[in-house]
């Protein structure tokens, strides 16, 4: 366990409110497991009791029934009676003992409070309770706050939620913001143990598995007073498990306030990411109360957005109060309040630090009432608090002096800030692209189409960027439709071109040095037409394509490996009796191939996503076919520094992703929704720690907008955002046929680039859309020009889709090579900004 003092704490105490605000009720009725002994004067009221229950008052003293029972003509003073919850009269359930019955007129019980170790005279009760969302009773937030429940957890996006206003007036340049998402799929632990009508253990915990990220965003320079805002008031459902026949009815109430104090510099941003799992609560043992506290944390930090000679101070806090309830009563608490700290000084070394801490207390408080002879009295058992827990620890600091936030100029390591930006490029038509490829000079190589600079229907487009979006050339080559992908060779690179979609054609290559001079250009085809759809590096230096091969009246997955020079070494398709299309591939750290795409082959209704494993030599090793019924196109594939693959795509109305073991066993599947009837995840990427950045599109037509999320390795949304403007904006393509290479890719510097398109800005009908984000999903926009992003809930369903083994057989076949005759292009798109710097 580590120390209290650790990042995660800030995390930890912002979502411990949302760890309790899915406790529910459960039809299953558990049971406490060991022994119990349940005293004759315990009575538990019976359907039949509660269906004549006609009103009960306010502070449960005064019960009226309609009419006697079985139950009630036994009923006797100082009896105790335990209640389930019973809608709406008792909501939490009641635990009373009996002062007087009348049964003059129908029957009126009168009662007075009663403590659970007067219902159960000796217990050992232990209880893991896992909290379901779908019990939230009420939940308030302000704007900008976007919850999402899902089968295991709450998520929550967090937009421009307002920490600091200069005027208070509508203008967002003088404001401070937190942007970011937070995901928690938490239980409850609760252990009572009584012997004897005497308290010998309690213990009350939230644990569970949180993750997310927060960015705060400083528009101008202010002394922040720290004045808390309340971000989220949870009225939580019940939980009821049974000690023998004994009803115990959990419940609980949270408030969660925010803020940020200190000194902070215009155009500031810091970011921070966690993944932990936690736990927080109280407990009795042994005559005394201690609070228990442990975490496991991961944490990453990220200043990466300032102006030169930046100076800040950013303190942020986060304190909620949880109360936890026995039958509706208030037993235990925590007060708790958590900070993470960064202070800044562009000019100094180190340049930044970070530290993280916390603050709080917990307690109990149970009263008891004991009948002695002809007096009731009542004993106040436990009322304790802990000492202030306070503890800190040192999260790092970066050497100085900062690098400049001016290109070519500065001090420090380009680590330590990432250079947000979002810029569109083309001219008077359509204007595309397809995929990215991070260059060594710390910029990119994008490839696509464009139609807006000759008379030729389509032409493939090449656009060298450097680190912060500018273009240091562009190129085009003449009526070759679309450049699909490309890949590094040596001194130059490989790009793969020709038609996508349903009319496959021929697979062209062209081998470009780094100024996109042609090396020389050939096309591949067949009798029945191929397309291509990626190009992949193999560990010889050569490189193999892979895509869709037209079969007279169907089509299959193919791939061929050719070396250096472009010399076929073999060509092999792969597929069923029906139509099976490719999308997808990469070169696996085994020296094979992972082939996706989709298959209506094999037994399938509609279409499933269909994934195969190669061997160097063109063998399959293992394929899967995963078919949830409907529609499940295959577009994702990559593989995961921490061993296996993710791959996935699009279903109906959601993305849907499987983290592949290298036998193709599934890890886990999940479903990703981004909140519209029509979202789709079209291509993903692999972080060195083992997380993903995955690309796609919400929504259709003018609402669409460009989807951008991060998932870690056990799948859970650690950020989620949508970007765009008035139109449609979108990355890589429309299912199903409208794919073409990696529209997404991790920079050297760990910042994330998303190729795409937008409609809203540019220079014609559609232009080509580069992004770059940080690690925890921030881009600066700007504000002016209406582009936006929010923050996504992130929601999340699982799903059991083990794959079915399919027994395809690779078949060779011939590809004819012919020399090809490109003519180069210029052209002269216009750049149009964003965001970032100019």
């Amino acid at each position: 366990m580590k120390g209290l003092g650790g990042v995660m704490w800030r995390w930890l105490l912002l979502c411990v409110p949302l760890l309790v605000i899915v406790g529910c009720g459960d039809d299953s009725n558990p049971r406490s497991g060991g022994s119990y002994k349940i005293p004759d004067t315990t009575v538990v009221l019976d359907r039949e009791t509660l269906e004549a229950l006609d009103s009960v008052s306010d502070d449960l003293a005064t019960w009226r029934f309609s009419r006697s029972t079985p139950l009630l003509a036994r009923l006797r003073e100082r009896d105790v009676i335990v209640s389930d919850v019973f809608e709406p009269k008792l909501p939490a359930g009641a635990l009373r003992r009996v002062q007087a019955v009348d049964r003059s007129d129908g029957v009126v019980v009168t009662t007075v409070p009663a403590s659970l170790a007067e219902a159960i005279e000796r217990a050992n009760i232990r209880q893991r309770i896992p909290l379901r969302p779908d019990q939230i009773q009420t939940f308030t937030a302000p704007a900008g706050v976007v919850p999402s429940a899902g089968p295991t957890g709450l998520y929550f996006g967090l937009n421009d939620v307002v920490l600091f206003d200069g005027d208070g007036g509508p203008s967002v340049d003088d404001q401070v913001v937190m942007n970011g998402n937070i995901a928690i799929e938490p239980e409850l632990e609760l252990v009572v143990e009584l012997d004897g009508f005497s308290l010998k253990e309690a213990t009350v915990a939230i644990v569970g598995e949180v993750s997310g990220n927060v960015n705060i965003d400083a528009r101008r320079s202010a002394t922040l007073p720290g004045t808390p805002i309340t971000l989220a008031t949870l009225e939580l459902g019940t939980y009821t498990f049974f000690v023998g026949p004994v009803p115990v009815v959990v419940s609980s109430y949270v408030e969660l306030q925010v803020g940020v104090e200190g000194e902070v510099t215009a155009k500031m941003n810091v970011g921070f990411r966690e993944e932990a799992a936690a736990s927080i609560g109280f407990g009795f043992k042994n005559g005394s109360f201690t609070p228990i506290g442990g975490i496991d944390a991961t944490a990453s930090m990220e200043v990466q957005s300032f102006q030169d000679g930046v100076v800040g101070n950013a303190r942020l806090f986060a304190g909620p109060r949880l109360w936890v309830a026995l039958y509706g009563i208030p037993v235990g608490f925590a007060k708790l309040r958590a900070h993470v700290e960064a202070n800044v000084d562009a000019k100094a070394n180190p340049w930044w630090c970070l530290s993280a801490g916390m603050e709080g207390s917990a307690g109990i408080d149970i009263d008891i009432n004991i009948d002695f002879w002809i007096f009731d009295i009542t004993i106040e058992l436990v009322e304790w608090e802990t000492p202030l827990l306070e503890d800190s620890v040192d999260l790092g600091c970066a050497p100085g002096p900062a690098p400049s936030s001016q290109p070519g100029s500065g001090g420090g390591t380009p680590e330590e800030a990432i250079q947000t930006f979002a810029r569109s490029y083309g001219g008077d038509n359509i204007d595309h692209f397809n995929a990215i490829l991070p260059t060594q000079d710390g910029g990119a190589l994008l490839a696509g189409s464009t139609n807006s600079f000759t008379s030729t229907p389509r032409d493939a487009w090449l656009v060298k960027v450097d680190a912060l979006g500018h273009v240091g050339w562009q190129t085009a080559y003449r009526d070759l439709h679309t450049a699909t992908d490309l890949l590094e060779l040596g001194d130059g690179y490989l790009v793969s071109a020709g038609q996508l979609g349903a009319a496959v054609d021929a697979v062209n290559l062209l081998r470009v040095d780094v100024n996109g001079s042609i090396v020389w250009a050939r096309q591949y085809g067949h009798a029945d037409g191929i397309g291509p759809s990626r190009v992949v590096k193999t560990s010889d230096g050569g490189f193999l394509v892979a895509g869709t091969r037209s079969v007279t009246t169907r089509a299959d997955f193919y791939a061929a490996r050719f070396d250096a020079n472009g010399t076929l070494s073999w060509a092999k398709s792969y597929g069923g009796d029906d139509d099976d299309d490719a999308h997808a591939a990469i070169a696996t750290s085994d020296g094979g191939f992972l082939l996706v795409g989709q298959t209506s082959s094999f037994g399938v209704v509609n279409t499933g996503a269909w994934v195969v494993k190669i061997n160097a030599a063109g063998n399959i090793e293992w394929q899967r076919l995963f078919d949830p019924g409907g529609n499940f196109y295959g577009f994702v594939a990559t593989q995961s520094p921490l061993g296996g693959y993710l791959v996935g795509g699009h279903t109906v109305n959601a993305g849907l992703l499987l983290r592949l073991e290298p036998s193709g066993a599934v890890r886990w599947a999940r479903h990703y929704d981004a909140g519209t009837a029509n979202d789709y995840l079209m291509a993903a990427a692999a972080y060195p720690d083992g997380s993903f950045g995955a690309v796609g599109s919400r929504g259709l037509g003018p609402a669409a907008e460009l989807w951008v999320l991060c998932i870690s390795d056990a799948g859970n949304v650690l950020w989620s955002r949508a970007l765009g403007g008035a139109d449609h904006e979108s990355a890589g393509g429309t299912p199903p046929f409208d794919r073409g290479g990696q529209p997404v890719a991790v920079a050297a510097d760990g910042g994330l680039l998303v190729a795409g398109k937008t409609r809203t800005w540019g220079s014609g009908a559609e232009d080509a859309w580069l992004l770059k984000l940080t690690k925890n999903g921030y881009v600066e926009l700007d504000l002016q020009g209406g582009a936006s992003s929010t923050a996504l809930a992130g929601a999340i369903s699982l799903t059991t889709l083990p794959g079915t083994t399919t027994a395809a057989a690779a078949l060779s076949f011939a590809l004819t090579d012919a020399p090809l005759a490109i003519e180069r292009l210029s052209t002269q798109a216009s750049v149009l900004r964003q965001g970032g710097l100019p």
